[in-house]
């Protein structure tokens, strides 16, 4: 079988595996971050900036990317097929120059790891090399569409003029050659004050949607170009003089090693949070249970026990930090509070959800548009009853690939004066939410939490996370107060709430034979034996190392 056809397969097969088993959020991450939509408007929108083309077909494949699987395979063929034009304009007929043209994919693979990178990058340099290989058959064809391509790729088309200006110094064109780099400038001046999207002369010389943040620019996005232009020039030049299996072994010991220096370069704890946030939204609530780090790990765990109707009974064996792991506050930015939306519109706090999706849509910095995110202020408009505010987002989500079936059947539903239509959980929230407006003030984030529970006992996420919040906040007295006044079952209790109990009446009795709930006796002997390790060494580390973690150690340590 051809080696050739082994490696570029492996290489992508490689790729697909980590992208799909590693690092599924990265997918969900872009898809979020954007929104395609099938219309001339949005078509004319894009087109009509430097670099459209390469942006418009990386924005429609990376609707795709919905669903991981098709993601990581869609970045597993573009990477796939830049090596394979990076190969097909090498000069060589034995192939033994075919590891060189993994460099490349390899660099951008890696480069993927900064989650701010756009797949319009990688489409560029696609259309760079389909021009290049355009150039090694008309020179003077390519030369006249350069003013074009710069149009339809943006400034990555700074490889083509040298790629053209190293074929016409090689051609002894000089006079060509030194009018290239004004060709460019000019190209991009021109389109800077044709083009109906006015962007700053450096952006435009530089690249405009590359990158998600306008503006930054690092030092990867030059060196990447650099390389490609370095590689296809430099091939012609370059001598392979050495056995085939060991070139083979060679090869495949390259692209082994760049899988390695990926742990490198896709941050750990980044990237945790990004595939925590896309477990969150895909109700994947068992594989997010785990031990974590920041508050944002902790909202999505406390959300999931709380879905799963277990947070009063397991809070607790993880790692808290307060009401911060329990809701967020405002964060400026377009990922940090999403846990803490879908936290907020499941408990029926409709309003700060769309406060939520709001500003996390408006914190995309390159100005897109969010599927996930129009989504979901629709279905809080419609909570509310809002119908021609629901109706705005849903027309914009019915020309999507993925939303626009559900945005149809609501659409109708709203048009006919069928509510029954609409959909379901929306109506079910309708009930929960609270029945009255008022100002969202974090640090009174328990007292809202009650008010919500109160105004529909039925709402066992409300309740959950109402008695999460005081314990978190070590308000005991009120907790007490609470559970006695609302008349909560006194048996059966989960373990947080006997913990809490149990410390609040070993503060003021001697024993616990009138206490008005039930504690198991293992609860009883375990206060003992920390409030006796306690009174001996008041070291909440060793306190956490001797009983691990409970509601006691947490009461201590923070």
């Amino acid at each position: 079988m051809n080696f050739k056809l082994i490696s570029t397969s492996l290489f992508g097969l490689f790729v697909f595996s980590i992208l799909y088993f590693l690092y599924p959020g990265l997918m969900n991450f872009h898809e979020q971050n954007q929104l395609f939509l099938f219309t001339k408007d949005y078509f004319a929108d894009r087109i009509t900036t430097c670099g459209g083309l390469a942006d418009y077909v990386s924005e429609f494949l990376v609707q795709f990317f919905y669903v991981p699987a098709y993601g990581a395979w869609i970045y597993a063929i573009v990477l796939c097929a830049i090596q394979l034009l990076t190969f097909s304009t090498f000069e060589d007929k034995d192939g033994k120059k075919y590891f060189l043209s993994f460099l490349p994919s390899i660099l951008i693979f890696l480069y993927s790891g900064n989650e701010n990178l756009l797949l319009s990058f990688s489409m560029s340099i696609i259309f760079v090399l389909l021009y290049i290989k355009l150039s090694q058959k008309n020179l003077n064809l390519s030369l006249m569409l350069l003013p074009l391509n710069y149009w339809l790729i943006g400034a990555m088309c700074a490889v083509n003029s040298v790629f053209v200006g190293y074929k016409l110094i090689k051609n002894k064109k000089y006079a060509f050659a030194v009018l290239l780099p004004i060709i460019y400038c000019l190209s991009a001046v021109c389109f800077t004050y044709i083009m109906p999207h006015q962007y700053p002369v450096k952006q435009v010389l530089l690249g405009i949607n590359y990158y998600r943040i306008p503006g930054h620019y690092h030092f990867m996005m030059f060196f990447i170009p650099a390389v490609v232009a370095a590689t296809v020039i430099l091939s012609v030049k370059i001598k392979i003089k050495i056995d085939s299996i060991l070139l083979f072994a060679a090869q495949y010991s390259a692209i082994l090693l760049s899988f390695l220096l990926v742990n490198f370069t896709y941050d750990d704890l980044k990237f945790r949070l990004i595939n925590y946030d896309y477990l969150l939204r895909h109700k994947c609530y068992n594989n997010i249970i785990h031990q974590s780090q920041t508050d944002f790990e902790r909202v999505c765990i406390n959300f999931s026990l709380a879905q799963k109707g277990i947070l009063a009974e397991r809070m607790f064996d993880y790692a808290q930090s307060g009401c911060g792991g329990l809701l967020s506050d405002a964060v400026l930015d377009n990922m940090s509070c999403l846990p803490s939306m879908e936290a907020c519109f499941y408990l029926g706090m409709t309003n700060t959800a769309l406060q939520f999706a709001f500003d996390s849509q408006e914190a995309i910095m390159n100005n897109r548009k969010s599927g996930r995110l129009l989504k979901r202020m629709a279905e809080c408009f419609i909570v509310n009853g809002g119908y021609e505010a629901a109706k705005h987002y849903l027309s914009i989500l019915s020309h999507s690939l993925y939303y626009s079936d559900w945005a149809e059947e609501n659409l109708k539903a709203i048009d006919s004066g069928n509510e029954s239509g609409l959909d379901s959980m929306c109506l079910t929230l309708r009930q929960l939410r609270f029945k009255e407006d008022f100002i969202f003030y974090y640090p009174e984030l328990p007292k809202m939490l009650g008010k919500l529970y109160t105004e529909d006992r039925t709402n066992t996420l409300a309740r959950q996370y109402f008695y999460a919040s005081m314990l978190l906040k070590r308000d005991l007295q009120s907790f007490v107060s609470f559970y006695l006044g609302l008349k909560e079952p006194t048996a059966n209790l989960p373990k947080s709430f006997q913990q809490a109990w149990a410390m609040v009446w070993s503060g003021t009795h001697s024993d616990f034979s009138e206490i008005p709930v039930e504690l198991s006796s293992e609860t009883k002997q375990q206060l003992m034996e920390v409030a006796k390790h306690y009174m001996s060494d008041r070291n909440a580390d060793n306190l956490l190392r001797k009983h691990g973690f409970n509601f006691w150690t947490y009461y201590f340590m923070n």
